[in-house]
């Protein structure tokens, strides 16, 4: 069980409940410990997982393909029978952009003189 990705849930404060029952079921099978946090769920465990919840395995995998609208991840489901399931910190909150490091060669700001090519 990841303890990190069940904290991480719970910070997500999802007002659907059954959703959020849902994606705790799939915490407890998560691996991984940093800022992206998955598993890969064979739709023949899904049965098991839904009556753990209180659901039945079809409404799991309706749950599964809108888990999107609550949390920002990916759920990618196979023709195989795999779901392919991604979430965690760097998916809710991306990196901010770096800024561009200043050339000596860059423009300075202001009005510049514009030249095209024939216009000798």
């Amino acid at each position: 069980m990841s303890q990190h990705a069940i904290a991480y849930i719970h910070s997500q404060n999802i007002s659907d409940g059954t959703a959020r029952r849902v994606f705790l079921a799939i915490a407890e099978q998560s691996r991984g410990e940093g800022d992206i946090l998955g598993l890969n769920l064979w739709d023949a465990d899904i049965p098991v997982l839904a009556r753990r919840i209180g659901l039945d395995a079809d409404e799991f995998r309706r749950q599964l393909r809108t888990l999107k609208q609550h949390v920002r991840m990916d759920v990618l489901e196979h023709s195989d029978g795999l779901w392919e399931i991604v979430y965690g910190p760097s998916y809710t909150k991306p990196p901010r952009p770096r800024p561009q490091p200043v050339t000596p060669d860059a423009l300075r700001a202001g009005p510049q003189a514009f030249w095209m090519p024939g216009w000798e």
